[in-house]
């Protein structure tokens, strides 16, 4: 008997294992375990996933009839049993569940039941079933008709041998008496993606068949599969090997890019190939190839990547917490979902998740508290926003997903990192336009390469662009002269976009000028300078200002004159402020950091600047947008992506905010290299 479950919050396969059915008549107690209707000798179950589970039993069904209460040791030497779990697939966590099951009649309580689980051997130990009861969603696991007897984590290839004993309580009465116990063992699994802790590397200096290290030469993994070269002495190193055997090959006379663009045939079929065996259970110091070559001095270690990746991958509860990356320090507000986590257009999927809200479409992650306070040091932004999702993460079409923001304009957190052991398949959108955040730069090491070597988001962004000051003859009766903005710097390298300058616009006046914008930071695009208005036969310097660092506020607007035609300010946390009745917008570009196997869709993914607009007057500069990092083995191309500067409208137009980066690449060798 095979089921699902229907959470949608989950990807498990659930196996239905057998009955137990403990039936009391009278004062005679009767015992039977048999088998669920339909059930095999042999349940094979592969997921969606990839996970396999099999799951066999080794005995027939218990019977023991005319049984009675017993006393613990009498429980524990009544026939056991036996079933197994195997994992053929990869890493699984998995919990085994006794459910109730419809009778007829009154259910023997579960405080007159005792059972032991014991798994590869281990000591009986008699367990009243009522201990197992745990709370969920505030209610206890037996309102919930069902109740935990076991858990545990299998990887591939091994194999957990259980034995189940129950039995009725030597302390049951009379009241018991024609009650019925019937119940299921459920076994649910859930593929779990291997944490940095569950990976390995391997190490060794590559010999040929005349005693000589192989310089240069390519060594590929499989399954991965994983490659890397041998150094000048023939030593090389292969991070992130899974749990179990794998191939290893010596590929000669290719170079790393072209065994990459290999299949595993066409490496066995290169003429030479040395091919052999590695094992994370085990390994030895020389280990032989085919064709005469070996490797010599093997070592095997736990791999760890000291990076923010590396942290996130450990990650498994929810909270704020702090993370490190190359022995610094990230304060990090996280929201851990086990299980996959689908984002409908109804909001149902932010129930019960801490931190995690539903509103007008969007799904926020974080809270306020994450995001600046006030224009001061002691009031920037506090933390980064962590979403983990265990399994897939489904955006569903018109969805929104993002961070919050300060309600009083001084933009969003310390960037928002979104983590994913399966796919993500978003059709909506994830953005940080922005929700770039008021905070001091900072290098952000994403991730650790094979080499020791770092992909870090640098702690200050691309440059913001320098005002103007204009002056002229003054012209009568009436003359026009607009002056646009410079835009700012467009970032690289996983760089942020610089603010662009304020605009200008001089009339009846001799002279004008615009703000500064300033330079991006790992958290923000620059902001923008404000704009200026000379409307008067006037000689005065116009004075706009220059936008704040760090992302902080734009630049504020001025004017010589007021006559309908009013400057605004640069756009940023929050918009410098503008002259009269006129408007502009806040916001900068932030970073977004996306890892996960592949992402799918035809959504958008977006972390652009915000624009000042003035459909009469000169505009504050644009602020910059952010910095897009994504981890993938692939991204679909139907997916939009994009970290752009704009520039605002109106006479005497603002710069643009410059553009921000776009990183594409893979990791699954452990080191990144770029697709985009």
């Amino acid at each position: 008997m095979i089921e699902r479950i229907k959470d949608n919050k989950k990807i498990m396969p659930i196996i239905t294992v057998f009955l137990i059915i403990l039936v009391v008549v009278g004062i005679t107690y009767a015992w039977l375990v048999q088998r669920s209707e339909g059930s095999d000798n042999k349940i094979n179950l592969t997921a969606s996933t990839g996970l396999e589970l099999e799951l066999t039993d080794e005995e027939d069904a218990i019977s023991i009839v005319n049984g009675v209460p017993m006393s613990d040791g009498q429980g524990l030497a009544t026939t056991s049993y036996k079933f197994k779990v195997k994992n053929k697939g990869q890493k699984a966590d998995y919990t085994l569940y006794l459910d109730d099951v419809e009778i007829e009649g009154d259910r023997i309580p579960d405080a007159n039941i005792k059972y032991s689980l014991t798994r590869n051997g281990g000591n009986d130990v008699a367990t009243p079933l009522v201990n197992t009861h745990k709370t969920e969603n505030n209610q206890t696991v037996r309102e919930l008709d069902h109740t935990i007897i076991g858990e545990g984590t299998t990887q591939t290839p091994v194999v957990n041998t259980y034995t189940l004993k129950v039995w009725i309580d030597s302390e049951a009465t009379t009241s018991i008496s024609g009650k019925v116990f019937k119940a299921k063992v459920r076994l649910e699994g859930v593929q779990t993606e291997d944490s940095l802790e569950d990976t390995y590397e391997v190490s060794g200096t590559l010999y040929d068949d005349n005693n000589q290290p192989v310089q240069n030469g390519v060594v590929a993994v499989y399954s991965n599969p994983l490659y890397t070269t041998t150094d000048s002495e023939g030593k090389f190193t292969v991070k992130g090997l899974e749990f179990g055997t794998h191939d290893i090959y010596y590929v000669p006379g290719k170079t790393l890019n072209e065994v990459q663009e290999m299949s595993k045939s066409q490496i066995e079929g290169v003429s030479g190939v040395g091919k052999g065996s590695i094992s994370t259970t085990s390994i030895s110091s020389t280990i032989s190839l085919s064709n005469g070559y070996d490797i010599r001095n093997a070592i095997k270690e736990k791999s760890f990547n000291n990076s923010i990746i590396g942290s996130i991958q450990n990650i498994k509860n929810s909270g704020v917490n702090t993370i490190t990356a190359s022995d610094k320090e990230y304060s990090a507000d996280i929201v851990y979902v086990n299980g996959n986590l689908n984002l409908t257009s109804d909001g149902a999927a932010a129930n019960g998740i801490s931190n995690l809200s539903f509103a007008n479409g969007t799904y926020t992650v974080g809270n306020e508290n994450d995001c600046a306070t006030s224009l001061t040091t002691a009031g920037m932004a506090k933390n980064s926003v962590i979403l983990k999702v265990n399994g897939n993460l489904t955006i569903d079409n018109d969805v929104k997903l993002t961070t919050a923001k300060s309600s009083s304009g001084y933009g969003g957190p310390k960037g928002l990192f979104i983590y994913a052991t399966g796919d993500i398949i978003n059709n909506g959108e994830i953005t940080m336009t922005a929700r770039g955040a008021y905070a001091t730069g900072e290098d952000v090491y994403l991730w650790q390469n094979a080499d020791k070597s770092f992909e870090i988001v640098p702690k200050d962004g691309a440059s913001g662009s320098s005002g103007f000051a204009s002056s002229g003859q003054r012209c009568e009766p009436y003359c026009d002269n607009y002056y646009l903005g410079n835009a700012g710097i467009s970032g690289s390298n996983r760089k942020t976009g610089g603010g662009g300058a304020g605009g200008g616009y001089r009339y009846k006046s001799t002279i004008t000028s615009s703000g500064n914008g300033k330079k991006g930071t790992s958290y923000s695009g620059g902001t923008g300078g404000g704009a200026s208005n000379a409307h008067s036969l006037g000689t005065t310097q116009m004075a706009p200002d220059n936008a704040m660092e760090n992302g902080g506020k734009g630049g504020d607007s001025a004017a010589l004159a007021w006559d309908g035609y009013n400057p605004t300010g640069g756009a940023g946390n929050p918009n410098g402020n503008n002259y009269g009745n006129a408007s502009s917008n806040s916001g900068t570009g932030g970073l977004l950091v996306i890892y996960s196997k592949r992402i799918t869709g035809n959504g958008s993914i977006t972390s652009n600047g915000s624009k000042s607009d003035n459909e009469w007057a000169a505009t504050g500069g644009g602020s910059g947008a952010g910095s897009i990092n994504i981890f993938a083995k692939s991204v679909a191309n139907t997916i939009s992506i994009t970290a752009n500067g704009v520039q605002g409208n109106g006479y005497g137009k603002g710069g643009a905010g410059g553009n921000g980066s776009i990183t594409i690449g893979d990791v699954s060798s452990g080191t990144f290299i770029k697709t985009n």
